[in-house]
């Protein structure tokens, strides 16, 4: 239908809402949802900003992106180890095949509050699950050196050769080997070495530590630059700081991986891969995680797969005769005893099977502190960024915080005494800064290097900075 033609239709969304007045009937409520959100279970009934916040996050979960993505040269990719098909699905995973290619794995969730780890949307992890492959993944990634150093055009069989070295002959390092930042990568094969005058050809990569050459590839690009592609790998258990998140947008980082032998255990003998905070749900609203723990667990009792699709659902009634004849809780509850002392729990327990996500933020490729290194030549302040080892900003708004508890000391330490501390002359009678050292009229002053340099900036535009020496109660600057 035309958008002009819909201000005079009358559409039914459902055949049984159809009637006399009825012009048009939708061909199913669930094609109001792009494609996103029709992956996510029962979205129907959760607050719409966290389907917001699950189409954003689904996209950065890690799982299966392709059946060729061992041989795909991405700059980074997340390869989940263990990727599960969701016990809850919804029409549109299973009519594009989207199912298929899993990015999650089906987990038994305990919503309760258990110690003080799990505040603030943080998650419990249970380390022996950790250990048998939940959420492991392969982050590879890919390395590009440029081959500017060697000529190429002279000599067309080394050339040839080193298009076949990166698969014949991997001498510097096997896959087995882990790779540090000293490597150097140098190329041992025979035709580079013609000519005793001819200088070895050494080609130098930096490289994190603890990463494996998966693959080496040389290629060129369209401009004729030549350059090799190694692809590196690395896999990765979670760890405390690592994000995760359900379908249903509550995200949450691992607060602690708790021993099994120390959580919560059902009569059954199930113990719970991940424990939740109950806290997460007043505020958000997202009441299809909840059907979701309750139609998994059916599914997880019966045997097969349920329907999810938004506007699909079955009524919740259902599950509870089911639950009831099985011999379980009618409302999903659990009967838990308590792993440190052994005494049963006071509260029954809701739990069940939730498909989680394992995002790509990791506290591995964040975690960035720093006591001293590198400084920049300009103003002899710690240099900028995490991968060339810079110092932390302390800005402005920090400044301010300081300032505001009137931490006089802590600002000088901060901002001058760990930073850019320098010993400048100053003349006593002019105010200028010295030419001459050792002069009796010097005056010593520690101040920031960077503010020295704004000394000279300036008077390089004729502009003269001046301290008022002779005032010892007050040191100001006249321009």
């Amino acid at each position: 239908m035309d958008t002009n033609e819909e201000n005079n239709a009358y559409i039914a969304s459902t055949k049984e809402k159809v009637s006399l007045e009825t012009t048009h009937l939708e061909i199913s409520p669930m094609v109001i949802l792009g494609l996103c959100v029709s992956t996510i279970p029962l979205c129907n009934h959760n607050q719409s900003p966290r389907n917001t916040y699950q189409c954003a996050m689904g996209k950065q979960s890690a799982g299966v992106i392709s059946f060729n993505q061992l041989e795909r040269t991405d700059t980074l990719i997340s390869v989940l180890s263990y990727p599960q098909k969701s016990l809850v699905k919804t029409k549109t995973l299973n009519l594009l095949g989207i199912d298929r290619l899993p990015s999650g794995t089906n987990t038994y969730v305990c919503i309760m509050s258990y110690s003080g780890y799990d505040l603030e949307d943080s998650i419990i992890l249970n380390r022996e699950s950790i250990l048998r492959g939940f959420s492991r993944t392969t982050v590879v990634r890919k390395h590009k050196i440029l081959c500017r150093d060697i000529e190429f055009s002279k000599n067309k069989e080394i050339l040839e050769d080193l298009g076949n070295w990166g698969e014949k002959n991997l001498s510097f390092n096997n896959e087995k080997e882990k790779i540090s930042e000293s490597n150097i990568l140098e190329n041992q094969n025979n035709n580079f070495q013609k000519s005793k005058k001819e200088k070895q050809k050494k080609i130098q990569c930096k490289i994190r530590n603890n990463w494996m050459i998966k693959r080496v590839l040389y290629t060129n690009d369209i401009n004729g630059t030549h350059f090799i592609k190694l692809i590196l790998r690395q896999t990765r258990k979670p760890e405390i700081g690592d994000k995760f998140s359900s379908r249903h947008g509550q995200k949450g980082v691992c607060g602690l991986i708790c021993p099994q032998e120390n959580l919560p255990f059902s009569t059954n003998g199930l113990i719970p891969d991940l424990i939740m905070n109950p806290h997460g749900f007043p505020s958000r609203m997202t009441i299809g995680k909840l059907i979701e723990i309750v139609s998994g667990k059916n599914s997880l009792l019966r045997g097969n797969f349920f329907n999810g699709t938004a506007f699909c659902g079955k009524n919740i009634s259902e599950f509870v005769k089911i639950f009831w004849n099985i011999g379980h809780s009618s409302d999903g509850k659990e009967f838990l005893i308590c792993g440190l002392t052994g005494e049963p729990l006071k509260k029954e327990v809701f739990c069940g099977p939730v498909y989680y996500q394992r995002l790509k933020h990791m506290a591995k490729d964040k975690i960035h502190a720093r006591s001293r290194g590198a400084r920049s030549c300009l103003t002899r302040q710690p240099i900028e960024g995490r991968s060339r080892g810079g110092g932390l900003r302390f800005g402005e708004m920090e400044r301010d915080c300081v300032v505001g508890f009137g931490c006089a000391e802590l600002l000088s330490e901060r901002l001058m005494l760990s930073s850019d501390i320098f010993l400048a002359s100053f003349d006593y009678n002019t105010g200028l800064m010295a030419c001459e050292e050792n002069s009796k009229q010097n005056v010593k002053i520690k101040l920031p290097y960077a503010c020295k340099l704004l000394f000279q900036e300036l008077r390089s535009m004729n502009i003269t900075p001046k301290l008022n020496l002779k005032n010892k109660g007050s040191i100001f600057t006249e321009l």
